[in-house]
């Protein structure tokens, strides 16, 4: 974000996060070596042992900040508990913050890229559904479209999710969301449809599914739901997945468009297919059929407008 609080003092802003994905977020800045008491400039801190359980030491005198940071951990992460977060970002490489491929040092002396960071492995343990990257993997068009639309998908569910809803409006939510639960995880897609049935029988008799705190019963089909629709939202969709939604609902609007406009929607797909464009491109061609013939089934999708548009161009 720009802080200067990296080892040297320096600081390691990223663009598109402090820029372009800032118009759409609130940021809560977090930094564990600070946090834990390290100053400003500070000696360099490195993962040594096992790689399971590392511990956090100086480099160049071995005093070992595990204990500390593990404590400031707890604090953090229970403060952020209560901030209802979309997502995290996280900083690749780190000792403390990286996701994955950490440097590990063992007894030999040579590091290992299998580490975790200290605060990194503690935020995934506790919020196992929240969605989470790493800046470095954010630069990939493909890794950086998933983690928007797990981000924004979360969102919209939590949103709902702030009061207890009705039946029908849980109902409505997963036919907004279906084409988005298929192409990443249609296994998910199929049990939360189930859910989602389930609610809709038990509505004739109970008006709403109630918030987690409701002791009725309904409580575990509605926390069940959000569980499972985050479950969902995070497994990457691959390519193919995509590209064949992206024609799954080209198909579903033939009989409303002219050749012309289908020759051109194909091209799209194509291209995005092939790497040429983003996947906005498509979507951007298929959403405005959708509105012009008033298809209201496919244009309140929510895989034809998952984020903001502007995120899409960069």
């Amino acid at each position: 974000m720009g802080a200067p609080v990296r080892f040297d003092g320096s600081h390691k802003r990223d663009r598109f996060l402090a820029q372009t994905l800032d118009e759409h977020v609130d940021w809560v800045q977090v930094c564990p070596e600070v946090g834990a008491g390290m100053g400003v400039p500070r000696p360099t801190l490195r993962l040594i042992g096992d790689a399971a359980a590392p511990r956090l030491v100086v480099g160049a005198s071995g005093e070992d900040f595990t204990e500390r940071v593990e404590a400031f951990s707890r604090t953090a992460l229970d403060r952020l508990a209560g901030l209802d977060l979309c997502g995290f970002v996280l900083k690749s490489s780190s000792p403390t913050c990286g996701m994955e491929r950490v440097r590990v040092y063992g007894a030999s002396g040579i590091p290992h890229k299998q580490g975790v960071g200290v605060f990194a492995r503690a935020l995934l343990e506790r919020f196992p559904e929240l969605p989470i990257e790493e800046e470095g993997r954010l630069h990939d068009p493909a890794l950086r479209e998933a983690f928007l639309d797990a981000v924004f998908a979360y969102a919209r569910w939590r949103a709902l999710a702030q009061q207890p809803i009705e039946a029908r409006a849980l109902i409505d939510f997963h036919q907004r969301n279906k084409f988005l639960l298929r192409v990443h995880s249609p296994m998910h897609a199929a049990e939360l449809g189930r859910l989602v049935a389930r609610a809709g029988c038990r509505s004739r008799d109970d008006q709403d599914v109630r918030g987690p705190d409701d002791e009725s019963g309904e409580s575990g089909r509605y926390g069940d739901y959000g569980q499972l629709f985050m479950r969902a939202v995070k497994v990457r969709a691959t390519l193919r997945k995509h590209v064949d939604m992206l024609r799954r609902i080209a198909g579903h609007l033939r009989p409303y468009i002219s050749d012309s406009a289908r020759t051109v929607l194909d091209e799209a797909i194509g291209d995005y297919e092939a790497g040429l464009t983003s996947r906005q491109v498509p979507l951007a061609l298929l959403r405005n059929h959708a509105r012009e013939q008033a298809l209201g089934y496919l244009s309140e999708q929510s895989y034809l407008d998952p984020y903001p548009k502007t995120l899409g161009r960069h």
